[in-house]
């Protein structure tokens, strides 16, 4: 066990990001029209919006693709499946200097994670695409080491808490209308702490396990070098019925200090949705979804790839299936549209869904450092089945789904978003 106070003004951040991320909740209640296309690229597709660009708002608006590191931005793949949420609030605050400059801060609020993103972005007359700087900060518990059967203690009896801080600088390049770029530079470090806030940092669990890739370190640093890039033919950024939506993301990254850390990673997220026939009027779609990638080196914990989850292989909870050096993960899910309605003067489109989703890790749980060895004893690979709702409207698409595993076990989800 090692006591550490060379990161106080982390506290100093989170305290901070507590503050102003329940501000942003808190305010953002009042309703504004839905974003327009902005100079700084677009979010995601499908993920809540609720707000203008100016002011308070529901959801990100963060812009997609992104090569930073930060709680709110969208990775190549497997979204959020290496968090436990129960209660997922999302929102932010924005400010326009002009047409070409903005301020954005976005919050993550949930009982086991919280996280806060400040970025500056810029755009200058002559440039096609926009520069931003962030700083970010989060703390929350890390869905790979609880798990029932394969749960992770401290060497004090007590569950980690993972505090991450990070700040880097992208410049986002439109290629043409369907392709863009993002190239970063990312800082990055990490700890498993005994306290949300602050508390004694560990790089061993209670049966001497290594929690960290680096012996001698017990708060991991990495600075990262990243591209990432998002094709998309949809017929619609946030509700679309067919079309195609290819991500991709290359990274290296290089320890700092103490940290012996080094790797690099690739992934990509393929997706296409057809059109089907339907017993009625309306859009249906067949959707097929690939998504794939693999570390060489020596990964941190929270880079490597973790399965299960609404975001994942549905029946399993997040990370339970596998977590790996590298991934493969696939689904087929037809969409039938049900009805339009209207309500507080929003279309909602609602849709039945039918899903099958599969997933590997490949045979590399065990070759992943700084994760305790019980948990090299997952599925590793696995198949979920089952139904759900989609609810889509202008604000996002919502989700609700239940599934079953190829263990016989249930699980229901409430998310919002797509899944690629």
């Amino acid at each position: 066990m090692l006591q550490t106070s060379e990161d106080s003004g982390m506290r100093i951040w989170t305290l901070a990001m507590i503050f102003l991320a329940s501000l942003v909740m808190t305010a953002s209640s009042q309703e504004e029209s839905p974003s327009e296309k902005s100079d700084f690229l677009n979010p995601s597709g499908g993920q809540l919006g609720i707000g203008g660009d100016e002011g308070f708002g529901l959801g990100t608006a963060v812009g997609d693709p992104t090569a930073l590191y930060g709680p709110t931005r969208t990775p190549v793949v497997l979204f959020g499946t290496d968090r436990e949420s129960l209660i997922d609030l999302q929102g932010y605050y924005t400010h326009k200097f002009g047409e070409r400059q903005r301020v954005l801060i976005e919050g993550h609020l949930d009982p086991a994670f919280t996280g806060l993103d400040v970025s500056y972005s810029y755009s200058h007359d002559d440039w096609e695409g926009a520069l931003t700087v962030n700083s970010w900060v989060s703390a929350g518990r890390f869905a790979p080491y609880n798990i029932d059967e394969f749960e992770v203690i401290l060497p004090p009896g007590d569950e980690p808490w993972l505090q991450m801080f990070g700040a880097g600088v992208e410049y986002v390049q439109p290629f043409t209308d369907e392709l863009d770029v993002a190239f970063g530079v990312n800082y990055s470090q990490y700890a498993f702490s005994d306290d949300l806030l602050a508390g004694d940092r560990y790089r061993y669990d209670q049966n001497f396990a290594p929690l960290t890739v680096s012996s001698a370190a017990d708060t991991e640093r990495f600075a990262a070098l990243r591209v990432n890039g998002l094709f998309s033919t949809l017929n619609d950024r946030d509700l679309p019925t067919e079309g195609t939506k290819i991500r991709f993301g290359a990274e290296q990254a290089l320890g700092i200090g103490r940290s012996t850390t080094s790797f690099h990673r690739i992934s990509a997220n393929v997706a296409h949705l057809f059109p089907m026939p339907g017993f009625n009027d309306g859009d249906h779609s067949l959707l097929l979804n690939l998504q794939v990638g693999t570390i060489l080196g020596s990964p941190p914990p929270i880079r490597a790839f973790h399965l299960g989850g609404a975001s994942s292989v549905r029946g399993y909870d997040p990370s339970e299936l596998a977590s790996g050096k590298s991934f493969l993960q696939g689904t087929a899910e037809y969409r039938h549209h049900l009805k339009s309605f209207n309500v507080f003067d929003t279309d909602v489109d609602a849709r039945l869904e039918v899903f099958y989703d599969y997933g590997s890790s490949l045979g590399t749980s065990t070759s992943l450092p700084g994760m305790p060895p019980q948990l090299s004893l997952k599925p590793e690979k696995g198949y979920g089945y089952g139904t759900g709702l989609l609810l889509a409207s202008k604000y996002g698409l919502f989700r609700i789904e239940t599934a079953w595993n190829d263990q016989g076990r249930n699980g229901f989800y409430l998310s919002v978003g797509e899944r690629f």
